[in-house]
């Protein structure tokens, strides 16, 4: 007679042993691993760095301009331009610009940060005298400052201080929107009721806009600011003009105009309305828009039957693609349309 003989696989010692070993193992190994991945991601961002500080090289001489003059948004823009996303591997560093030594640099984040804040910054990714942070990563301290240099309304201002880590809180506060002029393309921000102190030109304006003139006001009328170094232009209409030097005012034949299609050339029931952007696209580094009022018409119609009274709101609004490359403002397409409301009273 055949024996058969059972197979009762591994006891649960053998198991227990088995599973310690693994875990040796790995408390041995992944650290090593992690290690080399890490030195892996860091020697590429390194890398980044150098490429990094070619093209801002390559940019100030192509411009003709001193390097000694670039601030921390002018660098973010320039590299974001030349196709940089300016984030790091990992959240344990991140990308600066150091305007001392004129390279870009890998720089620790630790326990609390590692720089010691600026006493008096030029921008609001000054976060160290001379050390301009240029990573846009996620850390708290890499999102107030990306929130900063693109600023447009308060309600960022106060996000941006309630994330900052507290010992860069000072660097944010220079830059109250109480006292400071942001600037876009096509716009500018500030909650200043009577005096402009500092005026900063958020990531990739190339451009001086039209402005309100009630903020003209709050300008000291001898005062002259020194324009972001990747400013090229400043709308014609701007009465800015006279706050900055060297900067070229636009005239309408150095711009491609034309006339966007109407909205309701592309009307759909599943959005409100759609716009063709035109044939610029493809040579614009930046595309701004922008949507201002230009009337705004009430009407009163009453029913004879019911006396039924209606409201009719008629607003008609200008809306402007704006077409920026290294050298400014060059391309600008508009269409002019009508949005009409009605309310029973």
């Amino acid at each position: 007679m055949k024996i058969i003989k059972k197979n009762n696989g591994f006891t649960l010692v053998e198991l227990i042993v088995v599973i310690a070993i693994i875990g040796i193992l790995a408390a041995v190994l992944i650290p090593t691993i992690t290690g080399y991945i890490d030195k892996a991601r860091r020697s590429n961002d390194v890398r980044l760095a150098g490429s990094m500080t070619q093209a801002i090289q390559l940019y100030a001489t192509e411009q003709e301009i001193d390097q000694n003059t670039l601030r921390g948004t002018d660098v973010r823009t320039i590299l974001q331009f030349n196709g940089f996303d300016l984030v790091p591997k990992t959240s344990k560093w991140t990308f600066v610009y150091n305007a001392s030594t004129k390279l870009v640099e890998v720089r620790d984040l630790g326990e609390g940060g590692v720089f010691a804040a600026a006493q008096n910054p030029r921008d609001p990714s000054e976060i160290e005298t001379d050390i301009f942070l240029i990573g846009m990563g996620k850390t708290p301290l890499e999102r107030a400052v990306a929130l900063m240099c693109n600023l447009t309304s308060y309600s960022e201002f106060e996000e941006a201080k309630s994330i900052i880590p507290s010992e860069y809180l000072s660097v944010i506060l220079e830059f109250d929107p109480v006292n400071t002029l942001f600037i876009n393309n096509t716009s500018v921000f500030t909650t200043a009721t009577n005096y402009i102190k500092k005026v900063v030109f958020l990531d990739k304006t190339v451009n001086v806009p039209k402005i309100d003139e009630k903020y003209l006001n709050y300008f000291d009328p001898r005062s002259r600011y020194t324009a972001s170094t990747v400013v090229k232009t400043i709308d014609p209409e701007s009465k800015l003009s006279r706050h900055f030097t060297n900067l070229k005012v636009t005239s309408s034949q150095n711009i491609s105009t034309f006339e966007l299609p109407s909205f309701t050339e592309f009307i759909k029931e599943d959005y409100m309305y759609r716009i063709k952007l035109g044939n610029y696209v493809n040579n614009a580094k930046t595309i701004a828009f922008n949507d201002e009022i230009i009337s705004v018409n009430n009407r009163t119609e009453t029913e004879t039957e019911t006396g039924t009274t209606t409201l009719i709101t008629t607003v008609i609004r200008r809306f402007t693609v704006n077409y920026y490359n290294e050298n400014g403002l060059f391309a600008q397409g508009s269409t002019v349309y009508s949005v009409t409301q009605t309310k029973i009273k």
